[in-house]
């Protein structure tokens, strides 16, 4: 089986977390940045955004949308990773980026992620110490990644995949 995983990231996380997921899918499987996708020639697609001031990145929209003909024929899945002071919301960006993927998604994978605000750009920086003053909460480094949660999104869509194959036969 050949996987893709595309994403974008701004500060690393979701390339961690594409890096874990390609492990756990194993077989052949390749890591690209949405920008430098040059094939879909692969039997699972999964495409991943963090989300920034409550979405998903422009770029995996885009992506999504220049590539949906193409996409509505391949098997396909999507992950986010997000703040966990957020959770309320993570159903929200679930269907946020089905708006843009095919209509029959395999699965949605929401990983927690990984937040230092002394990494972020000066921009990025005080959006977020806005935030954590709006919230009434204190920075700290906010470390949510769980590899195992990454792994049994793995292991789904490989049930997904095989349960998708057999109802084609």
């Amino acid at each position: 089986m050949k996987t893709l995983i595309a994403y974008d990231t701004r500060y690393g996380t979701t390339a961690t977390i594409a890096r874990w997921l390609c492990e756990a899918v194993a077989g052949e499987c390749d890591i690209a940045n949405v920008a430098d996708v040059a094939s879909l020639d692969y039997d699972l697609v999964v495409i991943g955004s963090p989300i920034y001031t409550d979405a998903p990145l422009s770029s995996v929209t885009q992506f999504l949308h220049d590539h949906g003909e193409a996409l509505n024929q391949k098997n396909v899945a999507l992950f986010f990773v997000y703040d966990e002071l957020l959770t309320e919301k993570s159903e929200t960006y679930a269907e946020e980026l089905r708006e843009y993927a095919p209509p029959d998604v395999l699965a949605v994978g929401i990983f927690g992620g990984y937040f230092d605000i002394s990494v972020l750009n000066e921009h990025d920086r005080h959006t977020m110490e806005d935030f954590f003053e709006r919230l009434g909460k204190r920075y700290e480094v906010l470390d949510h990644r769980n590899k195992d949660d990454v792994v049994r999104f793995g292991k789904l869509l490989l049930e997904k995949l095989s349960e998708a194959r057999r109802s084609t036969i």
